[in-house]
């Protein structure tokens, strides 16, 4: 299937929504059958929170990507095979906290988000203060944030950003985090981007912010 049916039928798969209200009436009722809500930012295909979700019955998903041809796979997989405890946002990431209540997240996951290096786009950056303020509204106490890239700026930028940033402790710090360390549980799943970047030699940096 061609890039442009990809994007004629995503949108009409059941378990794709492209508007807050709509979303918020089915998440709102899912969230009290599952033990906890995992989201993942800019998900790409999804076949890393597709996984997770298949090994994590009890737990709810949420996947959001903007570009409808990424979102497709996922969504048509999940749709396809029955997966019920996964469901895709088509939407921009950083319009994300339309979408849930307050303090109804339990893991927030931001892999290999693009870097944005040029200044202007500073505030565009999923780790950018302003975006970290809001995941933490949007976080449960005790709730995780976590995010890798093999973007060094972006990472000591990520770092700069929680020193005038009140309400997270740092649970873990790697900046050459070993993804096939025993016992790492979804942090041993890597996403396609990261395998591809692991095959080219290149170092994976991991942040893991705990909610106050």
């Amino acid at each position: 299937m061609g890039k442009i049916d990809k994007y004629k039928e995503v949108d009409n798969l059941p378990n794709v929504f492209t508007e807050p209200e709509e979303f918020r009436k089915i998440f709102d009722v899912l969230r009290t059958r599952f033990d906890r809500v995992i989201v993942e930012l800019g998900s790409g295909h999804g076949d890393w929170l597709l996984k997770y979700a298949q090994d994590n019955p009890q737990d709810l998903f949420v996947a959001i990507e903007i570009k409808g041809d990424r979102i497709w796979h996922g969504a048509k997989e999940a749709h396809t095979k029955q997966i019920e405890n996964i469901l895709f946002i088509h939407d921009d990431a950083l319009k994300f906290e339309q979408y849930f209540p307050t303090e109804s997240i339990d893991e927030l996951w931001i892999q290999f988000p693009e870097p944005l290096p040029k200044k202007k786009h500073e505030k565009r950056r999923f780790t950018a203060q302003n975006r970290l303020e809001a995941y933490h509204n949007l976080l449960k106490p005790k709730g995780k944030i976590v995010f890798k890239t093999d973007e060094p700026q972006l990472f000591q930028f990520t770092l700069k950003q929680l020193k005038d940033l009140r309400g997270f402790q740092v649970a873990q710090q790697d900046e050459r985090f070993d993804l096939y360390r025993p016992n790492t549980g979804p942090l041993s799943l890597p996403t396609y981007y990261e395998q591809q970047h692991l095959e080219h030699g290149r170092e994976v940096m991991l942040l893991v912010l705990e909610k106050n």
